[in-house]
């Protein structure tokens, strides 16, 4: 589990990965690590002498979002330093945490949950500069004019009491009370370990304080996404956390007006799978994932690619053949995870065949059924899960 949510694991001597990961094998060359600054100005690698012997490649499985690094048969000593660099780096190259935005506006740019929000400035002063001249010049001339200034008495905090009514309904009304959510997420699904590891964005917006705050579960790692300009200490209200029946955040998590964002990472046990059925003349499907599938690629044994579109969950559909092979390589998922997980997300919709292999498939589902809900009674829900489904016989 540790390996499927992206860690590293270094096994000294012989392992064998589970059979469903045995194909997701890559090696670690003798090659020096080259960081982004150096990548403008490289140098070609030293020609070895007639009396040097190669060095023996490192083998390294990619299970889930993670890898797993075997020495085998390759004594210690033998490890060059290039590719112990290697595997630091590959050890402390992600770490999940919040990722750095200066405002709350830009991450709402990076993950749209609403298309605008704050308090509408022009708005209330607009109201607030009618509301002083109606109560001063406008509602003095009127009571001259009828000689009944004592009205004042009256009049003002009528006046006063119908501009708050004015305030109050144009808060409430002009956005409304419902809320608004967006998840958008990438679930490994192993279906021969029945298990599936997710990682995703999740983000919600209210015009009022929901009483109920956020629930997810207890395997659900929930990170907020904060902007960095803000003191969290000093400028965030207290926030609670209550793990009597789940992991309950209470309040103070999401306030009236301001979108919350968080990054989700989880692994747990499912049934959910495809069952997919190849013969000589067809390709057929059973949606067996829980939601509505948006658009299918999978990968037969020689990678060629098949795809369908709008499969309602549990309804059979017949696979088309198309001109796509699948070129992905063993470290895709853990590039994917390493990445941008947004744009990555979105590079995998439009280039499967780029991530796929063989006996493999991309699902886009309408819906998220591996992530929480979160927030209940939202009216307005955004929700895309891609699902890259791994083992299980065909």
């Amino acid at each position: 589990r540790y390996v499927e949510r992206g860690g590293t694991l270094i096994v000294t001597g012989t392992w064998r990965p589970p059979v469903q990961w045995q194909a997701w094998r890559g090696s670690i060359k003798d090659e020096p690590v080259i960081s982004k600054e150096d990548e403008a100005v490289t140098e070609p690698a030293p020609k070895p002498t007639p009396n040097s012997r190669p060095q023996a490649e490192l083998p390294v499985f990619y299970i889930g979002f993670g890898s797993v690094f075997v020495t085998e048969s390759i004594d210690p000593k033998e490890i060059s330093v290039n590719q112990w660099n290697q595997m630091k780096e590959r050890l402390t190259v992600k770490r999940l945490g919040p990722e750095e935005h200066a405002t709350l506006a830009t991450i709402n740019q990076e993950f749209r949950v609403v298309e605008q929000f704050g308090v509408p400035v022009r708005g209330l002063f607009a109201l607030m500069l009618l509301f002083v001249i109606v109560i001063g010049p406008v509602n003095l001339l009127w009571l001259a004019k009828k000689k009944r200034k004592i009205w004042m008495l009256w009049t003002i905090p009528a006046i006063s009491l119908l501009t708050c009514l004015i305030v109050a309904g144009y808060s409430l009304f002009g956005e409304g009370w419902n809320a608004t959510a967006r998840t958008e997420a990438l679930t490994i699904l192993d279906e021969t370990a029945h298990r599936a590891t997710t990682i995703g964005w999740t983000g919600f917006y209210s015009p009022i304080t929901p009483s109920d705050g956020l629930h997810f579960g207890y395997d659900t790692e929930v990170i907020p996404q904060l902007p960095s300009s803000w003191d969290y200490q000093r400028r965030f209200s207290e926030r609670t956390l209550d793990w009597t029946n789940d992991q309950h955040l209470t309040a103070g998590w999401v306030t009236a007006r301001v979108p919350a964002f968080f990054k989700l990472r989880k692994t747990e046990a499912r049934r959910e799978r495809l069952n997919i059925r190849q013969t000589r003349n067809d390709v057929t499907l059973v949606n067996g994932l829980g939601a509505e599938i948006e658009k299918l690629w999978w990968a037969d044994a020689n990678g060629i690619l098949y795809s369908a579109e709008n499969i309602s969950a549990g309804a059979q559909a017949q696979l088309q053949a198309t001109q796509m092979k699948a070129s992905g390589t063993a470290s895709s998922l853990r590039e994917a995870y390493t990445g941008n997980w947004l744009e990555n997300f979105q590079a995998f919709g439009n280039k499967p065949q780029t991530v796929l292999m063989p006996n493999s498939y991309l699902a886009v589902l309408k819906g998220a059924p591996f992530v929480e809900e979160g927030l209940k009674n939202v009216k307005t829900r955004s929700e895309r899960n891609l699902v890259y489904g791994v083992g299980g016989e065909r």
